[in-house]
C-alpha cells in the first residue's frame, strides 16, 4: 500500500506542476484552446528559459498525455509513472519559469567589488589582479559610479601605444585615460542594468556576446541600469557558468 501511495504521489506531483505551467502560458499568451506543445513553442519565441528546454518540456507534456489518457485505466492506473529524478527535475524547471532568479541572485555584491580609482597606483592595482586572476576592475569616482574599466585590455592598449612606457610605482589609473571609459575599450564591451534583471537575459547577453567582434566582458547592476547608476554588483561569464 505504501509503494502505491508514493507513486500515485508522483503522478500527483507531475499534473501539478503540468497544469501549472500550462496556466502560466495561457495567462501570458492570452489563449485558451491551443495545446500545451503549441504554447510551448510560442513561448520559446520570447522566454530564454522555453526556448532552452523546450524539447525537455514537450517529453513531459507527451508523458502527461499518457497518464491522463489512459486507454487501459481499468488494469493499469496509472499507464506510466514519473521518476522521483524526473519530477524534481520537473519542479525545478517550473520554478525557473514562474519565479525566474534576479541579477543580484548570483552578482558580485558591490561590498565584495574590488575596485579602483583615477588616482590610484597602478601597478599595485596591476598586482592585485594577477594575483587575483581579476580581468576587469571598475574605476569609481567619488560618488561611487562607474568612470571606466581597468582591464587587460586597457594596458594592452597603453602599452601597444606607448613602447618606451615605464610603468612603476609612481604610476597612477588615470595614466591610462585614454583607454579607460567605458566606450574606448578596443575589443571589449560592458553593460548596465537594473537589480531586477533575469539571470536569463543576462546569460543570453552572454550568448550573445560570443558572436560580436568585440566580447562582453562585464554586465554591471545599477541602481538605474545605466552607466551612471550607483554601483550594486557585477556579473562575468564565470558568474553565469558557475549557475548553469
Amino acid at each position: 500500500m505504501n509503494g502505491q501511495k508514493t507513486k500515485l504521489t508522483l503522478v500527483e506531483e507531475f499534473l501539478t506542476i503540468y497544469n501549472e505551467l500550462d496556466s502560466f502560458m495561457r495567462k501570458q499568451l492570452r489563449c485558451r484552446d491551443a495545446s500545451h506543445i503549441f504554447l510551448l513553442d510560442r513561448m520559446a519565441e520570447k522566454n530564454y528559459i522555453f526556448r532552452n528546454f523546450r524539447e525537455e518540456l514537450k517529453e513531459y507534456a507527451r508523458l502527461r498525455n499518457a497518464i491522463v489518457h489512459n486507454p487501459f485505466m481499468r488494469i493499469a492506473e496509472p499507464i506510466a509513472e514519473p521518476h522521483f529524478e524526473i519530477v524534481r527535475r520537473y519542479q525545478t524547471l517550473k520554478d525557473k519559469i514562474l519565479n525566474p532568479p534576479r541579477a543580484m541572485s548570483i552578482a558580485v555584491g558591490v561590498g565584495d567589488i574590488y575596485a579602483t580609482a583615477l588616482d590610484a597606483n597602478a601597478l599595485e592595482t596591476m598586482k592585485v589582479m594577477n594575483e587575483k586572476i581579476y580581468s576587469f576592475v571598475p574605476v569609481l569616482n567619488i560618488r561611487k559610479r562607474i568612470v571606466g574599466v581597468f582591464s587587460e585590455n586597457v594596458i594592452f592598449s597603453y602599452l601597444t601605444e606607448n613602447e618606451a612606457c615605464i610603468i612603476d610605482k609612481s604610476t597612477k589609473i588615470s595614466e591610462f585615460w585614454k583607454y579607460v571609459p567605458i566606450e574606448k575599450h578596443s575589443s571589449e564591451y560592458f553593460e548596465f542594468v537594473p537589480k531586477n534583471t533575469l539571470v536569463a537575459g543576462i546569460k543570453e547577453k552572454f550568448e550573445i556576446g560570443l558572436t560580436q567582434r568585440k566580447r562582453l566582458g562585464v554586465v554591471y547592476i545599477t541602481d538605474n541600469g545605466r552607466s551612471d547608476g550607483l554601483l550594486l554588483g557585477m556579473i562575468t561569464a564565470w558568474d553565469m557558468a558557475g549557475n548553469e
